[in-house]
């Protein structure tokens, strides 16, 4: 199923080569993201950074983000092999640090697997690293929020997204909330204190507030945002490969 998926991208990505306007100026950015990308192999991973090289290129000191779960990239070699095909850039989901609300969410990933991947990500020679923290999920207090922040900064992350979780109708999770099997979704005035306090405590860690949901280590912001906000002159362009 994964090889298909591969054969398919390769065939899309070749298909936009021949397009003009694709090869008009090399790309800043790569972007594995959505889904979970690191069901792939180092070597598939390879053969599309490849394909991109060839048929729409990217500069030699583009930033190229690798998305995945935890549990799969904590692997030392599985890293190595990453760095190895271009990867400069890893991203993960963390959504929270408590057992118990991770448990809710029905994450299969550890917080052992969030610490382990983070160790490995710098041990592997990848120089950036980038988080993903729910803020607003259902039981959620001031303290743990804070302590999920603390937690992510101790990572040493580059970056650090903050995401406004929202129960989406159709999925279990919603249909819990909706039969008063699970706590309601946090609102108003204390969704916006959970918002104001955590904005404080990453600022205060030396976090910049580059974007409505990213907080950055840098004196910049990173290249993908950049670029999807339109970059410096608001003209930068996307293109969207895959599913």
């Amino acid at each position: 199923y994964r090889e298909r998926f591969v054969s398919a991208l390769l065939a899309e990505i070749e298909a936009y080569g021949r397009v003009p306007a694709t090869r008009r100026q090399r790309a800043g950015a790569v972007y594995f993201g959505g889904g979970t990308p690191s069901m792939l192999t180092p070597g598939q991973v390879e053969r599309i950074m490849n394909a991109l090289a060839k048929h729409i290129p990217f500069n030699a000191d583009a930033e190229v983000t690798f998305e995945g779960m935890p549990n799969h990239m904590r692997d030392l070699d599985y890293l190595r092999g990453l760095r190895a095909a271009g990867v400069n850039r890893i991203s993960y989901g963390i959504q929270s640090m408590q057992p118990e609300l991770r448990k809710q969410l029905g994450r299969i990933d550890t917080v052992a697997d969030v610490y382990a991947c983070a160790e490995n990500v710098y041990k592997s020679g990848i120089p950036e690293l980038n988080v993903e923290l729910l803020f607003g999920i259902p039981g959620m207090t001031p303290e743990l929020m804070r302590d999920d922040i603390e937690q992510c900064i101790q990572l040493n992350t580059t970056t650090i997204d903050l995401i406004y979780y929202a129960a989406t109708p159709g999925t279990q999770y919603y249909d819990l909330i909706r039969s008063g099997a699970r706590p309601p979704q946090i609102a108003g005035d204390d969704l916006l204190q959970l918002r104001l306090n955590s904005v404080a405590q990453l600022e205060a860690a030396g976090f910049r507030h580059t974007s409505g949901e990213v907080f950055d280590r840098r004196e910049r912001i990173e290249r993908f945002h950049e670029i999807h906000f339109g970059g410096s002159d608001g003209m930068d362009e996307l293109i969207g490969l895959g599913p």
